[in-house]
C-alpha cells in the first residue's frame, strides 16, 4: 500500500468495458479502506472522462471533507497531466484544480500521484469498484 506519509490515501479508477462507464474511488487511512464511491457514467462518455471524474471527485472529498494531507493516486497518466497543465480547460480538470486549490487554502497537503499498475495497491480495489472484470 502507498503511504508517503500522507493522513488519507484516495485510489481512484474509470473504466469502460461493453459500453457501461465507471468510476470509483477507495479512500484508506493507514491499511484500512473507510469509504468508496462508485459512478456511473452515460455510455457515450469516455474512460479518460471516467478517469478525470475520479480524481476530481477525490480533490473534491479532500478539500470538504478530509482533514489532513491526502494523497491522490491513479494509473491515468494522462489525466493527472491534464490536471497539471493550466492551459488544459476540460470542465473536469478545471473543476479539480478548484477544489486542490480549495484545500490548500485550508492549509491541507494533497498529492497528486501516478501508479503504473493497481495490482496489490488500494488502487486495485478502485479497479474492482469501477466495474473492471480483471484488475492486473
Amino acid at each position: 500500500m502507498a503511504n508517503n506519509g500522507h493522513d488519507f490515501n484516495i485510489f481512484t479508477d474509470g473504466s469502460k468495458i461493453e459500453g457501461k462507464v465507471g468510476a470509483a474511488l477507495s479512500v484508506w487511512r493507514g491499511a484500512a479502506e473507510t469509504k468508496t464511491l462508485k459512478l456511473v457514467l452515460p455510455s457515450y462518455c469516455t474512460v479518460y472522462q471516467a478517469e478525470l471524474l475520479a480524481i476530481c471527485r477525490a480533490a473534491r472529498m479532500a478539500a470538504e471533507n478530509l482533514v489532513g494531507s491526502v494523497g491522490i493516486y491513479s494509473d491515468s497518466l494522462s489525466a493527472l497531466q491534464t490536471l497539471q497543465n493550466p492551459k488544459a480547460l476540460h470542465p473536469l480538470a478545471v473543476e479539480a484544480r478548484g477544489f486542490l486549490r480549495d484545500a490548500l487554502l485550508q492549509n491541507k497537503r494533497v498529492s497528486l500521484f501516478w501508479i503504473k499498475a493497481s495490482r496489490g495497491t488500494g488502487g486495485e480495489r478502485a479497479c474492482r469498484l469501477s466495474g473492471q472484470g480483471s484488475c492486473a
